[in-house]
């Protein structure tokens, strides 16, 4: 009899607008003013999610798709609303799914594609239109893949790298033209990979980094050039990892934590996009996997994921002038692939996830001691949406303005060769680390 698998991860928080990766590697073009970081319920969506996607609204508004609860696979859909801190249910999907990708589209829709559910690897996709609250079926994905990765490219359209279906790992890429309602296969990457992380660059490339090769970890990292169609080597990670998380940042891609070779590490790495050239950087104070990874404030933050223990509580900040990582104020829960993004400079919000007894329905706000009090009656008070799609926080005359989150797909996959059963889904991280082995 198979043994059936499900790893929940976090394999990429892809984080847009102001940030600097320290002066050791850029200069640093920007001064953090983290202060000190407080939690603060938001109270709980409207149902228990793992494996679900997180994706910021042009409007500020945070929406979440699918994933399971309990070992059902959900259709359901639901959004935060950040000024008034309440979560309100949405037009649900057709197809059930977790494992999926979602990517916000130029014009503010949203399109959500592939994944898993009812014992099916789907190649459907859907768009959500946020102003009518209407999900409209779209052309299918050439194949069913889950723990595949999602990328909007320069033009509009959507890059879809790898994943898992019956077939087993693939290498396969397609786009998705939301103008034509057509997906185009494009060239392969170099090497099959799921859960892995894929980050567009600044020039318009995307970076693919890790994964899991149905043996273990990928240290080999590939370019995609959208105009040429083109897979180019990026070199390799120093320890082949997947679970791991990345961000964006002053021109180049910090890439932290993962599982390498059976192990949570705390390794980070940085990929100078000028050069192509990897280096190690100063490593997290704890080692983790499948954690959240946002830029708060200048900073980049690890929030939760999981050790060998199980789920993690502890959140970590990176400082941008010095590259040193410090512990910063814990969650309440401990959440394991929790979904995470950035609303504004002075707040982040984490929801859902996993802990040692299943799906995670509750979340939290992170903000600045500093606006913890102008906070209380909703956050982001007279917050708008800047022209590049950037959330900006209102609240209080003190907060700064600053980087908004799009949200990546937070891509779980099966193992090679193992069976995705949905009866065993109440496996639920007792630690991710006891199913990943």
């Amino acid at each position: 009899m198979m043994r059936a698998l499900i790893l929940s991860i976090l394999p990429c928080a892809c984080v847009v607008g102001d940030d600097s990766m320290g002066a050791e590697r850029t200069g640093a073009t920007r001064q953090a003013d983290t202060g000190a970081l407080s939690w603060e319920s938001v109270g709980d969506m409207t149902v228990a999610r793992d494996l679900a996607t997180m994706t910021r609204l042009e409007d500020g508004r945070v929406l979440v798709v699918g994933g399971e609860s309990d070992g059902a696979f959900l259709a359901s859909t639901e959004t935060f609303d950040p000024s008034t801190r309440a979560w309100t249910p949405r037009a649900s999907l057709e197809t059930a799914r977790d494992q999926h990708v979602a990517v916000r589209l130029e014009g503010g829709r949203v399109l959500v594609a592939g994944g898993y559910g009812d014992g099916v690897y789907l190649a459907s996709a859907a768009v959500y239109d946020p102003t009518s609250d209407v999900w409209t079926d779209v052309a299918p994905m050439s194949a069913g893949r889950l723990g595949a990765t999602a990328t909007l490219l320069d033009d509009g359209r959507v890059l879809v790298t790898g994943g898992y279906n019956d077939n087993g790992l693939t290498a396969a890429a397609e786009v998705f033209d939301p103008s034509r309602n057509s997906w185009t296969s494009v060239a392969s990457m170099h090497t099959a990979r799921n859960r892995h992380t894929a980050t567009k660059l600044e020039d318009g490339r995307v970076l693919v980094a890790g994964g899991f090769d149905g043996t273990e970890g990928v240290a080999e990292a590939e370019l995609y050039e959208p105009d040429g169609d083109t897979w180019e080597s990026a070199g390799k990670l120093s320890e082949p990892r997947w679970l791991h998380s990345v961000v964006p940042v002053d021109g180049g891609v910090l890439v932290l934590g993962g599982d390498v070779a059976g192990a949570a590490t705390s390794s980070v790495e940085w990929f100078d996009a000028a050069s192509s050239t990897w280096s190690e950087v100063a490593p997290l104070g704890h080692a983790r996997f499948g954690a959240a990874a946002v830029v708060w404030r200048g900073s980049v933050l690890a929030l939760g994921g999981s050790d060998a223990n199980g789920p993690l509580a502890s959140v970590e900040s990176r400082d941008p002038a010095t590259g040193v990582w410090s512990a910063t104020d814990s969650f309440e829960v401990a959440r394991s692939a929790p979904l995470g993004l950035t609303l504004g400079d002075e707040t982040v919000l984490v929801a859902g996830g996993t802990d040692q007894d299943g799906a995670l329905a509750s979340a939290t706000l992170g903000v600045s001691s500093a606006c913890v009090g102008c906070s209380a009656g909703g956050a982001n008070e007279g917050g708008g949406t800047a022209d590049d799609g950037t959330f900006t926080g209102g609240g209080c005359d003190g907060c700064a303005e600053g980087a908004g989150s799009t949200s990546a797909s937070w891509l779980v996959g099966a193992l090679a060769g193992i069976a995705v059963v949905a009866s065993s889904r109440r496996r639920r991280v007792r630690s991710s680390r006891s199913r990943s082995g």
